[in-house]
């Protein structure tokens, strides 16, 4: 059974009032899933997504990219080939930022 993150985005950009935006997220296939991450790639605009997912089988970092402001997103792509490679643990989740159309995601 396929999940979906569910974002909330605060968007204060240019206006006085700030206004609460619930997106709908990219699918996840696993039935646990923490540690998400959002950016902005510099150089397109694009939304950026990354996350840890697994079981007690392991865990994946996954990755998920949203043209048009988080209203569709990409298929979900693991980082982390092999399993365990990374684990959900909120005071080491893994941290992504983007430069120059590079994205970077790291984790302790």
């Amino acid at each position: 059974m396929k999940r979906w993150f569910v974002l909330t985005a605060i968007v204060a950009a240019c206006s006085s009032e700030p206004r609460v935006e619930v997106l709908q997220g990219p699918r996840i296939a696993a039935p646990q899933s923490a540690g998400a991450a959002l950016a902005v790639d510099t150089a397109s605009g694009d939304l950026l997504m990354s996350w840890v997912e697994g079981d007690s089988a392991g865990y994946r970092l996954m990755f998920a990219r949203s043209k048009d402001e988080g209203a569709t997103w990409s298929d979900a792509v693991p980082v982390t080939m092999a399993l365990d490679e990374v684990k959900p643990h909120a005071e080491a989740s893994p941290r992504m930022v983007s430069a120059n159309g590079v994205v970077a995601i790291f984790w302790p």
